[in-house]
């Protein structure tokens, strides 16, 4: 563990169960040599998306471990940037105003120059409101 992750164990009264899940969840795979495939945070986004109860049923431990460690953290409300992994063709459905809903878990950062420096530019820039967000700092 880190010495970050320590001290949001402390800060937050995470286990280390709870911190571990975290972690999987946001780390760039990318960084450490693997495909984004291959991350647990893309593979058990696709078990939530398919809906496939045998998939999801698989990852019932991780999601428990994953859901009590980010309610521990703050919430917050804000402006968030994200970026999807590719270009979005009907916009129409993204109009300022209407609300959206993401079918799996997806992490937003308040700084759009930081959405740019991790994703580039490859995919769509989204300005969201976020509610009922977590600080992962």
């Amino acid at each position: 563990q880190s010495t970050d992750v320590r001290r949001c164990m402390k800060k937050h009264g995470l286990s280390a169960l709870e911190a571990e899940a975290i972690v999987l969840c946001t780390a760039d795979i990318q960084r450490f040599g693997g495909e984004s495939e291959e991350s647990p945070f893309y593979v058990y986004n696709c078990a939530i998306r398919e809906r496939d109860i045998e998939q999801i049923d698989k990852w019932k431990d991780f999601s428990f471990y994953l859901l009590e460690g980010l309610r521990k953290l703050p919430s917050v409300d804000c402006i968030g940037y994200r970026i999807t992994g590719k270009n979005v063709r009907n916009l129409q459905k993204f109009k300022k105003g209407r609300y959206f809903c993401w079918a799996a878990y997806s992490f937003a950062t308040m700084d759009w120059k930081v959405a740019l420096k991790i994703f580039g530019n490859h995919g769509t820039l989204f300005k969201v409101h976020v509610s009922e967000g977590r600080e992962l700092s």
